[in-house]
């Protein structure tokens, strides 16, 4: 069967968003943040846990598929689920501009565009990304229930996917409710005869919506009633924006927003922008302005859900990848001004490869980027020392810790070996000083050593509070262990190896302890988790239905990545 060019150039340009995404990951460095998110999921497939206390179960769930399927966590299955949606992505925007512009060139040129965007490139970590696949998915459905309400079902299911992936994508029902109201009204401003019967089939499509979106939501809401009623703990969202039970994790304060920290970061994203991705800002502000009162709901909604966004998180938060909603509507309008711009240009002065050229420069844009990211993963902390754990570190070693490296760090690099603090390690080693001889056994065991001429990870005010300490066991070891690597990367550490005879139930004691935010490293043991509770009666049969609903939620996400290639062929 012939591939049509549509097709093919698609296929291309997926392919290419995958391959540069890889190599991007590959190369960015393991933010403190991040950690957290990756190491959550590891393991959590079979676990029954409905949801964390840091919300996302749709999105932890398919990281875990992702270590599932390369065997663990490296740089790039820790972002497989980014990776695989982001890519994909290129995808939805192609049918989001069919649907605004209905014209199949520009579509190809924005979908491009996203695959290409520098700024995408930089910030595809954590959850966003996957998130905001679903924003887009359900904006795409959103669109077409102006002329078939029916399609809000899909539009709200995909809604609370992505809200499961980051809770973030909720606000979007904002802008939906506002442009849904205006034309509705607008559509029945001269119908005056036909409101009631309207009024009628809408009121059951959106009663339909909500059902649909409570039973998908089902998981969150069960898990933090029976968190709550259990513990009286609640995930994140829940005890902070809505004031329900306590969030488990001390020292965890809600960020306020604040005008002072919206300006400040709103103007380092544009001047970001200009920096890495100043095509798709130039094209995409330029075509929203040319193409705006075409469409203006279909505009509107779009606009209206990435500044809404932008407003709240750049007020709260700084990272790059929270606001990866703007470079897909930015390259959605971006397609349409080069088109058109094209045409102009070829009018006036006979130049026919404009587009040709500028896509180019956008390619090369990103090329220096990941240039840029490769050139420095030198200094990658995270990535340089697990690097050496996977190639120098006996899966049977028992590796400790300077107190002094900060606690993420060990957690994300030696999530899959016996790793323990140098503090806990002594304390461990007294309490079984008199195990006898026959139930030790010698074994490698490796030193990690911070050289104190940077923090290691940590604050300067913490890691002052446990220098003492950190200096203190280091020069313990140093007396029995030799030095037999130096490692660079951003940090300075040393490492120290020796065979000592241990009682062999240190391995199990050193598993059992293996905890990183309130939850189990690799979910061995789930009843360690901060927020577990054992569901009985009724509740365990609300336990099992939301596992049940989470289950059928992981597959809609999967099969939503063939569901939009589905749709290209359809239109």
């Amino acid at each position: 069967m012939r591939i049509k060019k549509t097709y093919l150039y698609l296929i291309l340009i997926v392919t290419l968003a995958i391959v540069l995404r890889v190599v991007a990951a590959h190369n960015t460095d393991v933010g403190t943040d991040e950690m957290i998110y990756s190491l959550i999921p590891l393991g959590i497939i079979g676990s029954g846990q409905l949801n964390t206390i840091e919300g996302a179960p749709v999105y932890f769930y398919i990281t875990d598929i992702g270590y599932k399927l390369f065997g663990g966590i490296t740089a790039v299955s820790a972002r497989f689920a980014s990776i695989l949606f982001g890519a994909f992505a290129s995808i939805v925007i192609f049918l989001l501009a069919i649907e605004l512009f209905d014209d199949k060139n520009a579509a190809l040129i924005s979908a491009f565009l996203f695959a290409v965007s520098s700024f995408a490139l930089s910030y595809n970590t954590e959850m966003d990304m996957t998130a905001y696949f679903f924003a887009l998915l359900s904006i795409l459905f959103f669109m077409k229930s102006f002329t078939n309400p029916k399609n809000l079902y899909l539009s709200f299911l995909f809604l609370v996917i992505g809200a499961l992936s980051k809770p973030i994508v909720l606000a979007l029902i904002v802008p939906f409710c506002f442009v849904f109201v205006i034309h509705y009204f607008k559509k029945n401003a001269h119908s005056e005869n036909k409101i009631i019967k309207i009024e009628k089939r809408l009121v059951k499509i959106l009663l339909i919506t909500v059902i649909i979106s409570i039973i998908a939501a089902s998981p969150v809401l069960i898990y933090n009633y029976l968190t709550y009623t259990s513990t009286g703990s609640t995930d994140y969202y829940f005890a902070s924006i809505l004031g329900i039970g306590e969030y488990p994790i001390g020292g965890v304060s809600q960020q306020t927003w604040s005008f002072a920290k919206f300006s400040s970061i709103s103007t380092s994203i544009f001047f970001n922008f200009l920096k890495k991705d100043i095509i798709v800002l130039l094209f995409g502000l330029g075509g929203s302005l040319w193409f705006f009162r075409k469409k203006l709901l279909h505009s509107l909604t779009l606009w209206l859900s990435a500044l809404l966004i932008l407003i709240y998180v750049a007020g709260k938060a700084g990272g790059g990848q929270h606001h990866l909603l703007l470079p897909a509507v930015l390259s959605i309008f971006g397609g349409y001004a080069l088109v058109h711009s094209s045409e102009l240009i070829k009018s006036r002065f006979r130049f026919n490869h404009f587009i040709l050229a500028v896509l180019v420069i956008a390619l090369v844009l990103s090329m220096v980027t990941l240039q840029k990211a490769a050139a420095i993963r030198e200094n990658a902390t995270t990535l340089v020392l697990r690097d050496f754990v996977v190639d120098n570190i006996e899966k049977e070693a028992i590796v400790v810790t300077d107190p002094r490296i900060f606690n993420g760090l060990h957690a994300w690099v030696f999530n899959d070996r016996y790793f323990i603090s140098g503090t806990d390690f002594a304390q461990i080693m007294t309490s079984l000083s008199n195990v006898p001889k026959e139930q030790r056994v010698l074994v490698p065991v490796y030193y990690l050593e911070c050289n104190p001429i940077t923090y290691c990870g940590w604050k300067p005010e913490d890691f002052n509070r446990i220098s003492a300490a950190g200096e203190q066991i280091t020069q313990e070891f140093k007396e029995i262990t030799e030095k037999v690597a130096d490692i660079n990367a951003g940090h300075h550490f040393i490492v120290r190896s020796a065979f000592i005879q241990v009682p062999i139930q240190l391995y199990d004691i050193i598993d059992k302890s293996k905890t990183f935010w309130g939850y189990p490293i690799g979910w061995n043991y789930p009843e360690q988790a901060v927020d577990h509770y054992e569901a009985q009666g009724f509740d365990k049969i609300l336990n099992g239905f939301g596992l049940l609903v989470l289950y059928a939620n992981v597959i809609i996400a999967l099969l939503s990545l063939p569901f939009v290639v589905y749709l290209v062929f359809k239109k």
